[in-house]
C-alpha cells in the first residue's frame, strides 16, 4: 500500500502541468455544452415569443367557413374557444402597402395579440378601429372621434365602396406590420 501511494504522489509530481491541463480542458468543455444548451433553451422560448408576437395565440385558422361548419367547430369539445375575423375588403396603395378591412370580434382581437392604445371597442357599423400605421397613411391623426373616408376594394361586390366611418379604436401597429407595409 505504501509503494502504491509512492507512485501515485511521485506520478502526480512528474506530471502535474499535463493533469492540470486535463482539468481545465474538462471544466471548459463542460463549460461549453452547457452554454449551447442554455443558448439553444432561450432560442426556443425567443422564437415562441415571437411567433405569439406576431401570429397571435390561436391554434388553427379556418377560411371561407358557413354558419353549420362554424356551428360545428364552435360545438367539437376539443375547442376551447372560438374568434371571427370576417374580411370586408382592402385598400391597396402604388408602393404596396395595403390596409385590410375586416370585421373581427373580441375573441379575435386576443387571438391576435392586438397591442391596443385607446379603444371603444366598434360596436356599430359605422365604428372603425385602425392601427397607427394604417391612420399615418390615410393621413389622419390619431384621435378617436374623428370621421374617417376610405375608399376599399370591396370582396362582397365588384368594384371600389366608399365609406364614412367614426375611429373608436386605435392599436399599435406590431414590428412586421410595419417590415410589410
Amino acid at each position: 500500500m505504501i509503494n502504491t501511494t509512492k507512485i501515485a504522489k511521485s506520478n502526480l509530481k512528474q506530471n502535474k502541468l499535463k493533469s492540470i491541463l486535463i482539468i481545465v480542458t474538462i471544466l471548459l468543455a463542460t463549460t461549453l455544452l452547457a452554454a449551447v444548451g442554455m443558448t439553444c433553451v432561450d432560442w426556443n422560448a425567443y422564437n415562441k415569443e415571437r411567433v405569439i408576437t406576431y401570429s397571435g395565440t390561436q391554434h388553427g385558422v379556418y377560411v371561407r367557413i358557413d354558419e353549420k361548419k362554424y356551428e360545428e367547430i364552435k360545438t367539437h369539445s376539443d375547442v376551447e374557444s372560438i374568434g371571427i375575423i370576417n374580411g370586408l375588403g382592402i385598400k391597396k396603395y402604388e408602393d404596396e402597402t395595403k390596409i385590410g378591412i375586416s370585421y373581427i370580434n373580441n375573441k379575435a382581437i386576443d387571438f391576435n395579440s392586438i397591442n391596443i392604445i385607446e379603444i371603444k371597442i366598434p360596436t356599430k357599423k359605422n365604428e372603425i378601429m385602425l392601427d397607427d400605421l394604417a391612420l399615418e397613411k390615410l393621413g389622419y391623426e390619431k384621435k378617436l372621434g374623428q370621421k374617417i373616408k376610405i375608399d376599399y376594394d370591396d370582396y362582397a361586390k365588384e368594384g371600389v365602396t366608399r365609406t364614412e366611418l367614426i375611429l373608436t379604436g386605435i392599436s399599435k401597429a406590431n414590428d412586421m406590420s410595419q417590415v410589410k407595409k
